[in-house]
């Protein structure tokens, strides 16, 4: 009967070497590879390793006697907090990510676990946590909600494709400018899915050669929706290239242009049939000629080329050309402010030629 307790009392007090070393070893697997960081039941700091020091940007004997709301923000150390060293004083375990401030205020992002111990009565006496830093990839993530909060909410269309040029992702936008939907545009081109007959092949061509180069480049398209009709984009394209320089995506940013197109186009137009009947001239403020359309080069018997660069006053009696008049009415045009009347102007050769004429002060967007 002796002996037999005798031998009760070893097996429970000895521990098998192997045993232990295997322990110890899977301890220093964990400080190698993970923050660790030990507290009391409620909150003070026993010790912690290097990786959490350097994590949390301390040194050990800085932080060892502290609480644990040194890496916690002020506006979260509310009842919420106090229930959380509650919960894990009953030995409650605890895990999630958790957002921690490190010396001088940085945020770090961690996924963590609060792990309570117990003693041989089964009763908590500390906690331990283990912790890895995640704060690149809470920051990617939440970049990439942001971004996807820009893609979903824009009006303008956007599209990523892969680096062939395939469809891999678009946007509601895209959905609402072309009638596509992301499963009927999904693994097609751009450019088959949307250009048409009237398309400019020229700008075709300029795509085609800024996304063989690489390059990032904007330009303007006609394009067709789903029903056939035609709009006008103005488009901005982005490579994306991986940490190597490999070219992994393509992103296109597209802006229907569609009404300022058209009264671009109206206005050109018109500008044509007035040049057409018209003799137009421009200058700059100070008088000096821009460019001349045909007809004014035919009433004044110059080429556009002998016009360009010279001063208006090549069109004045030199009388005239040299008076205070002169300088007034082209102060007056320099102020903005409009001239009509008729003019008595010198051709090539001294040839006297009478014109009706306005001249008209073009403003900036200022």
């Amino acid at each position: 009967m002796f002996f037999r307790k005798k031998a009760e009392d070893t097996s429970l007090t000895t521990i098998d070497p192997q045993r232990l070393a295997e322990l110890e070893g899977q301890i220093d697997a964990i400080n190698r590879s993970q923050a660790v960081i030990e507290f009391t039941l409620d909150g003070i700091i026993l010790r912690a390793n290097e990786h959490f020091c350097t994590t949390l940007g301390y040194r050990e004997d800085e932080i060892k006697g502290q609480h644990h709301r040194l890496f916690v923000r002020p506006a979260d150390q509310g009842p919420a907090y106090d229930a959380f060293w509650q919960k894990l004083a009953r030995g409650e375990y605890d895990s999630a990510q958790y957002l921690r401030i490190g010396k001088g205020g940085r945020d770090v992002w961690i996924q963590a676990s609060y792990n309570p111990v117990f003693d041989a009565d089964g009763k908590p006496f500390k906690v331990v946590k283990y912790a890895t830093d995640i704060t690149d990839q809470v920051r990617l993530r939440q970049e990439a909600a942001t971004l996807s909060l820009v893609a979903n909410e824009t009006d303008n269309s956007v599209v990523i494709t892969d680096a062939h040029g395939h469809i891999e992702y678009v946007n509601a936008g895209f959905t609402r400018l072309t009638g596509y939907t992301a499963a009927e545009a999904l693994g097609r081109k751009p450019g088959e899915l949307l250009q048409g007959k009237h398309t400019d092949a020229d700008a075709k061509r300029r795509i085609r050669e800024k996304l063989d180069a690489q390059q990032p480049f904007s330009d303007e398209i006609l394009n067709y929706n789903k029903a056939g009709a035609s709009y006008w984009i103005s488009l901005a394209i982005n490579p994306v290239f991986d940490a190597q320089r490999q070219l992994t995506k393509f992103v296109s940013i597209q802006t229907d242009v569609t009404a300022s197109k058209l009264q671009q186009l109206d206005f050109n137009t018109r500008l044509e049939v007035i040049s057409r009947s018209s003799a137009i001239i421009e200058f700059t403020p100070d008088g000096h000629v821009l460019t001349a359309n045909a007809n004014f080069c035919a009433t004044m018997g110059y080429t556009a080329d002998e016009l360009k660069g010279q001063h208006h006053r090549l069109f004045a009696d030199p009388a005239y050309a040299a008076s205070s008049d002169y300088r007034a009415f082209w102060d007056k045009l320099g102020r903005g402010e409009f001239d009509a009347g008729k003019y008595m102007r010198v051709a090539k050769g001294g040839r006297e030629v009478w014109l009706q004429a306005s001249y008209n002060p073009i403003f900036d967007q200022n």
